[in-house]
């Protein structure tokens, strides 16, 4: 009989080995430094976008009630004056 046998396959070579992580990762060195810029050179003179709104007027409506504010030496004058009367019998 000729029969022919199976014939088994070729022997497979290994998958070559990973490269080695250190050649994967970079060294390790100091980034470089970020440059940050100035938020506004005079911080004096800083406006906000709503202080670019707002009218002269309402400005000085603020400013004026701002300066006006009630002191607390004022609150203690008051509370003398109020209650003085209370306490003498």
């Amino acid at each position: 009989m000729d029969q022919t046998s199976p014939k088994s396959p070729p022997p497979q070579q290994p998958p070559p080995p990973p490269p080695p992580l250190n050649s994967l990762v970079p060294a390790t060195v100091a980034p470089t430094p970020l440059i940050v810029p100035k938020a506004f050179k005079y911080p004096e003179m800083y406006m906000s976008p709503t202080d670019l709104i707002m009218s002269p007027v309402t400005k000085g409506i603020l400013a004026r009630t701002r300066s006006n504010k009630f002191k607390f030496q004022n609150l203690k004058k008051w509370v003398l004056l109020k209650f003085d009367g209370l306490f003498e019998s």
